[in-house]
């Protein structure tokens, strides 16, 4: 099985939902290995099923990844707005036009105001966002102390 076919199968054990989880997770392991992919198995047996919080973010990304791309792209400015108003080359209208796009496109995602806060948190996230964005969340985002004032 070529790279892009086991990360596609990873895509789809993700997509199947958290109650399948470990069933297609766990067979997809055994194919691998089957097939003699031990490395790709390993790395496929390491995941974890998805909280229900990670699963329904999971779900957004493959149904609105625009969406969630606009999302992320937002956070990563209001990132960049951030730093350019500490280190004394941004300004207070530049971070306020940043925070103002990412509360744009974040409203733009769900209706939901929990699941707008966990968008929020996982984009601002650089441990989550990989994962929000492939859909491939297995924890419930959390704010990041490393990421400065806007991690959560």
């Amino acid at each position: 099985m070529s790279g892009r076919d086991v990360e596609d199968r990873i895509d789809g054990v993700f997509a199947g939902g958290p109650e399948g989880f470990t069933a297609a997770r766990d067979a997809l392991v055994r194919e691998l290995r089957a097939a003699g992919d031990r490395e790709a198995a390993a790395r496929v047996a390491a995941l974890r099923r998805p909280t229900r919080r990670a699963a329904e973010l999971n779900v957004l990304a493959r149904e609105r990844p625009r969406e969630v791309a606009a999302v992320v792209a937002a956070a990563e400015a209001l990132a960049v707005a951030q730093g350019r108003l500490v280190d004394g080359s941004g300004s207070a209208d530049e971070l306020r036009e940043a925070a103002e796009a990412e509360a744009r496109a974040v409203a733009a995602v769900s209706d939901d105001e929990a699941v707008r806060a966990a968008v929020r948190l996982a984009a601002r996230s650089p441990v989550d966002r990989a994962g929000l964005v492939r859909g491939r969340l297995m924890r419930d985002p959390a704010p990041d102390p490393d990421a400065g004032l806007f991690a959560g």
